[in-house]
């Protein structure tokens, strides 16, 4: 099993690598905002659209839950590394990837309230802004229940793309570079695979998660999982698969490089 000895950004401490994480995530959704505005759309049998007002609906909402889903991200994934490198002081590539896991997963809990109004915004016949959508959730039967509708698809959905982030890409990046592959090209191969590969495997938890929350009254798990199969067949589970992979891909490319270079910036001054 490959081991990996500390990065010098491990020299960083856990509250600048959470900051640089938001920095990366903020910028990703300012960028790619329209481009989950047309899946969602597509997931809702909503008609394309390229109106800009609309491609950049819900874009505050879209930075906002970013940010702080990523920090948590970062936080639990280094926190989770420095716990089992304790005795040998390096972690294996199945560790770095577990613990980006278990980091992508339990951000849900910070970034499912966002995504649930995120989704409702763009859905036919909504006139609320993002405020009086979340204050409407809260005084239905619910309440905050309501805000965390899709938590576990939504926790499974993160955590695949959050390994590939955090582990995937710096792993592969780390590969090619010793094969003498150019810096920039590494983490472009690295970031365009790790982001193609994730967004497939997770795009059936990514419908079933925006079915449930495109309802004020969403059903079960296992009541969305049959009924997208009843009217569109196994199809019906990527709907919406072509924006989220480019925006995936893009997402794990754009955060995993930015992330990286700041981090290196940083350690260089210090």
């Amino acid at each position: 099993m490959k081991e990996n000895a500390a990065a010098p950004s491990d020299q960083l401490t856990v509250f600048t690598k959470a900051v640089l994480g938001s920095v990366a995530a903020t910028a990703e959704a300012l960028i790619n905002n329209p481009l989950a505005v047309i899946k969602t759309r597509m997931q809702s049998n909503r008609p394309f659209t390229l109106k800009p007002s609309i491609l950049m609906s819900g874009v505050g909402l879209n930075a906002v839950g970013m940010a702080p889903m990523v920090a948590t991200q970062v936080t639990i994934d280094d926190l989770i590394k420095k716990w089992l490198s304790k005795k040998t002081g390096k972690t294996s590539q199945k560790q770095r990837l577990f613990s980006g896991f278990l980091g992508g997963f339990f951000s849900a809990a910070v970034v499912t309230p966002t995504e649930v109004v995120f989704t409702l915004l763009q859905q036919e016949g909504v006139k609320q802004n993002s405020i009086q959508l979340t204050r409407m959730l809260l005084k239905q039967n619910q309440g905050v229940r309501h805000l965390f509708t899709g938590f576990f698809e939504t926790g499974l959905r993160i955590a695949v793309p959050a390994a590939g982030f955090l582990a995937g890409v710096p792993i592969l990046a780390e590969q090619l570079k010793e094969r003498k592959t150019n810096s920039f090209l590494a983490w472009f191969v690295a970031g365009t695979s790790v982001g193609i590969s994730t967004a497939l495997v997770t795009q059936p938890l990514d419908t079933v998660k925006t079915e449930r929350q495109r309802h004020l009254k969403p059903k079960s798990t296992l009541g969305t999982i049959v009924e997208i199969y009843s009217k569109r067949g196994v199809y019906g589970f990527f709907v919406g698969g072509l924006p989220r992979i480019i925006r995936v891909t893009s997402a794990v490319a754009v955060m995993g490089s930015l992330n990286e270079k700041l981090k290196s910036l940083l350690t260089q001054q210090t």
